[in-house]
């Protein structure tokens, strides 16, 4: 999940990112102006699991993933601790309302710049918010852990036990300063598949935030092809005299070449496969 991407509009690109030696498909989410952005980097291989992509603002995308349980990504991009509660407010209505879409049966991680300090107090989260939090909070906070709570979720970020240097994922082009800003979020009742979230250095997702690698232990299936439904037949047409003649024509011939058959099943799979035939 990617965040920031400040691409107009919405739709599938083939890519070759500078750190992976592969084509990789896009979908991203943006706005007529290129400003904020969400979307997804998918290899080609699981692109043959994608069942469904839904770009739904420049902050909020959905990609539906096919498997033994079907997994919905959630791309986000919360507004900054500056911004007005009222862009706040809407932010969180339009994320509920995507999450209250998905079935809660289903693997539901949602990730990206959540823009806040959730810090270590566990007092009244302990549900929501690991052992291994870190740092300040701020009004941001308590936004998303009533978020997370209200829906199940857990804070994976929170679990694992890392390095300091391996759970800050943003820091101050213009100073040291260092924070937790990107999280990965998972329904608490598929904790156990969410292998490891740790940051990875070097990796920049944006100008000023490191990238976050996190390792989820499901198998994905090839996204099934619906199948094609049969052809409706217009029986209306036999009310056309010369088309109810040829018909009737047609279906007695048909039945005069009708082998005799002892069997009442099979007559009438015979009966029935030269009716349609002699519709089609």
């Amino acid at each position: 999940m990617l965040s920031e991407l400040r691409i107009t509009g919405s739709g599938t690109l083939a890519i070759n990112p500078p750190e992976i030696d592969e084509t990789v498909a896009l979908y991203y989410s943006g706005r007529d102006k290129p400003e904020a952005g969400v979307g997804f980097m998918v290899s080609q291989l699981a692109t043959q699991s994608v069942v469904a992509f839904q770009p739904l603002s420049d902050r909020l995308a959905i990609l539906s993933v096919n498997g033994p349980v079907k997994l919905h990504l959630f791309a986000v991009y919360a507004p900054t601790e500056t911004s007005t509660d009222a862009l706040k407010d809407a932010f969180y209505d339009q994320l509920q309302t995507a999450l209250d879409s998905v079935p809660k049966r289903d693997v539901i991680i949602l990730a990206g710049d959540l823009n806040a300090h959730v810090g270590a107090d566990q007092i009244g989260w302990k549900e929501t918010l690991g052992r291994f939090g870190h740092g300040n909070t701020n009004n941001n906070r308590l936004r998303l852990l009533s978020f997370a709570a209200a829906n199940d979720l857990m804070i994976g970020n929170s679990i694992f036990q890392h390095p300091l240097k391996h759970r800050l994922t943003w820091r101050n082009p213009a100073s040291k300063d260092s924070a937790i800003l990107d999280y990965v979020l998972i329904n608490r009742r598929f904790q156990s598949t969410l292998g490891n979230v740790r940051v990875m250095r070097g990796f920049y997702c944006g100008s000023d935030h490191y990238l976050i690698r996190a390792r989820l232990r499901l198998r994905l299936q090839r996204a099934k092809k619906r199948p094609t439904p049969p052809a409706k037949r217009d029986w209306a047409r036999l009310c056309d005299l010369a088309v109810r003649r040829d018909f009737q024509v047609m279906l007695s011939n048909q039945f005069e070449a009708l082998a005799p058959s002892n069997n009442v099943n099979e007559e009438q799979e015979q009966m029935s496969t030269a009716i349609i035939e002699c519709a089609e």
